[in-house]
Order: C-alpha cells, then sequence, then structure tokens
C-alpha cells in the first residue's frame, strides 16, 4: 500500500534522478550483438576492482629458490546497484531494462536450412561481447577523458548519439555472473496497473555482476630509463579530472526536502519530485 511521502525521504528520489541526469550518473551496457544499449541509473551499493597477477615459477636442481615470472594480468571488477522505482511505469521500465540485459548475455546465433532440416548453431565471432561505461570509473583505457555521458533520461535523439560513444569509449569486455533479487522488504514489494493484476512490477531489483575486461592493445611502460610514459593506458584504471576545488573538492548537502532538492539539484519542471514539492498528497512507495 502507498502512504504519503515523510519529510525526510521527499527529496531522496530527486536526489537520485538529479545524479542520474544532471550529473551523468549512469551505468551503460552496450551488447555488440544485439546493437543495443541499455543504461541504469548508478545507485552503486558495491564497486570491487581487483588485478589478479598471475606468477609462474621454474624450479632447478641446486637453486634455493624458483624462477619466477609474471605470466598474466586479469582485471575483475564485481559490481552491484539498486533500481528503486519511484512509481509503476518506473518499475516497469526496471523490468524491461533488466530482461533486456539477461538477452544480451547470449551469443549471436545462425539459422539456416540443411537438406531440408532447420539448424541453428553459434555464429564463429558471437560471443556475447559488451561495451561497458560509467562516468571516470569505467571506461577505455586509451582515452585520458570520459567523452560523452548519457542521462537516464535522454530522449531519442541524444541516446543515438549516446549509444555511438559508448561503443568507441566504453570498456569492453564479458559480463559474468549476473544476478538480480527482488525486494520483499517493507521497502520493496510489487505494483501493477490498474486493469493489469496479472502483470507485477518489482519496486525494488538489487543488481549484481562481475565484468571481465580485456585490452585491445595491451598496456605497458614504453620508452628509455627515465623518459619511461605508461603506453595505451593514460586512463587506466580511472580518469582523473583537473577541476577540483579544495582539498577534498566540492562537497556534497543531503537534500531535507522536495522542495531544496528542487532550489539545489536543477529538478525539472512537472517531474516527479517536483510534483512532490507542491502537492502533500503524493506518495512514495512504502508500505
Amino acid at each position: 500500500m502507498a502512504s504519503k511521502i515523510p519529510p525526510q525521504h521527499r527529496g531522496s528520489y530527486a536526489a537520485i534522478r538529479s545524479i542520474s541526469n544532471k550529473q551523468k550518473g549512469t551505468i551503460s551496457f552496450y551488447s555488440y550483438n544485439a546493437n543495443k544499449v541499455v543504461r541504469f541509473k548508478a545507485f552503486i551499493t558495491g564497486f570491487r576492482d581487483s588485478f589478479r597477477t598471475s606468477v609462474g615459477d621454474e624450479t632447478f636442481i641446486g637453486h634455493a629458490e624458483p624462477i619466477r615470472k609474471v605470466k598474466s594480468i586479469a582485471r575483475v571488477l564485481n559490481i552491484s546497484f539498486d533500481c528503486p522505482a519511484y512509481d509503476t511505469s518506473e518499475a516497469r521500465k526496471h523490468l524491461e531494462d533488466i530482461k533486456l540485459l539477461v538477452q544480451m548475455l547470449y551469443p549471436s546465433v545462425v539459422r539456416e536450412t540443411v537438406a531440408n532440416v532447420p539448424q541453428q548453431y553459434v555464429r564463429s565471432g558471437g560471443d556475447p561481447i559488451f561495451s561497458l561505461k560509467f562516468l571516470n570509473f569505467i571506461g577505455d583505457p586509451k582515452r585520458e577523458n570520459v567523452g560523452t555521458l548519457s542521462a537516464y533520461e535522454d530522449s531519442t535523439e541524444v541516446n543515438t548519439k549516446v549509444n555511438q560513444e559508448v561503443i568507441s569509449s566504453g570498456l569492453k569486455g564479458y559480463v559474468d555472473g549476473l544476478t538480480y533479487d527482488f525486494d520483499f522488504s517493507n521497502r520493496g514489494g510489487f505494483l501493477n496497473r490498474p486493469g493489469e493484476t496479472q502483470y507485477l512490477y518489482p519496486k525494488m531489483i538489487k543488481v549484481s555482476f562481475a565484468f571481465l575486461p580485456f585490452h585491445e592493445v595491451t598496456p605497458g611502460w614504453l620508452g628509455q630509463s627515465g623518459k619511461r610514459t605508461f603506453a595505451n593506458g593514460k586512463g587506466m584504471p580511472y580518469k582523473i579530472g583537473t577541476n577540483v576545488e579544495g582539498v577534498a573538492g566540492p562537497s556534497a548537502v543531503p537534500f531535507d526536502s522536495a522542495a531544496e532538492a528542487n532550489a539545489n539539484a536543477g529538478a525539472v519542471p512537472n517531474s516527479v519530485e517536483a510534483q512532490a514539492s507542491k502537492n502533500n498528497n503524493d506518495t512514495i512507495l512504502g508500505s
């Protein structure tokens, strides 16, 4: 059952949407097989980056210790994020996006008929390769800048340009271990539209996955001693800007109300959060 928006929560949704739109806080997946991009508000709950160095060793008679040599360096990103829905329409969109992301995990296939027998097999080179992009944290390591970023609610015209940017400046690799949970807590549950009681949409989806990136060009230190530069990976693993104020940068003030969110976060007129500040009867999806 929906309840009135308590003052302490009226700005929370506005803050999340502002970060996703104004600050371009989205995480974008591009599938080369599907030739499509799916984006989520980057409500990140976990971000772990690890670099696994594989060291091989050979033991020789008479040597006190084995001879070691680095064989490979494998990077693994473990990311989790939440998809909180404000209303039924957004809950439906989140479920559609999750559905598309799951479909993107499958390879590209070919269908043909041989001797009047229909056959289907995985196309050569049809592996489900992704290009992943998230602000300055995930992107093409060869680029120093983040490039064009997408907002959660960009128009279709903008989406076309952004999709091309995700392809060209995203981090390429494989998605592994995708899992998601429907939240059944007091802030979770399901929604449905009038007349469509047979279709339910989760208020909250918790998503987690591992990303296994690969290098199109192997990065490394290039040049003579004293003049060495890190080649093919200037933006690796993260891109760092130069416009920083103060020691720790600009501070963020949490929103206490939708009115404050509208004033400070640049809320769009007639948006959900703008209406929340005008109408005390608006509801939040809670218990």
